[in-house]
Order: structure tokens, then C-alpha cells, then sequence
């Protein structure tokens, strides 16, 4: 579990999102163009202002090779 008092927001995007992909939620575009965006900004941390599944969850963070926490996580 990751408490909020031991992050620092460093950035954050605003994504518009057409349609929901049970893959990863956003299209692979999207994904990677976030992934250089997070890379760049050396996050080890990224907050999904939406629920994810588990599936979706693990997609993330492998493409993004960072912890992806979700709404309700």
C-alpha cells in the first residue's frame, strides 16, 4: 500500500479517453505517449483517476514500468 504522505505529485496528464479498452483502458497511443511522459519525469508512481481491473492494472504497469494505483486503490 502506498500512503499519500510519501508521494510528491511531479506532473499530471489529462487524457480524453473515446473508448474504454478492457486491455489497458487507453488505446496503445496513448499508453506509450503517458509511458515517455512518465519516463522522462522518472515517476515511480501513477494514479489512475478511474477504476481498474486487475487486468488492466498489470497492463499498465508493464508498459509503464511504474506502480499503477487506481480510484479505489
Amino acid at each position: 500500500m502506498i500512503a499519500a504522505s510519501h508521494c510528491q505529485c511531479i506532473g499530471s496528464q489529462s487524457v480524453t479517453v473515446r473508448q474504454l479498452l478492457p486491455r489497458s483502458l487507453l488505446g496503445s497511443g496513448q499508453v506509450e505517449q503517458l509511458g515517455q511522459w512518465m519516463e522522462a519525469k522518472e515517476a515511480e508512481v501513477a494514479f489512475v483517476d478511474h477504476q481498474l481491473s486487475p487486468v488492466q492494472q498489470r497492463n499498465l504497469e508493464t508498459a509503464w514500468g511504474v506502480k499503477v494505483v487506481d480510484r479505489t486503490g
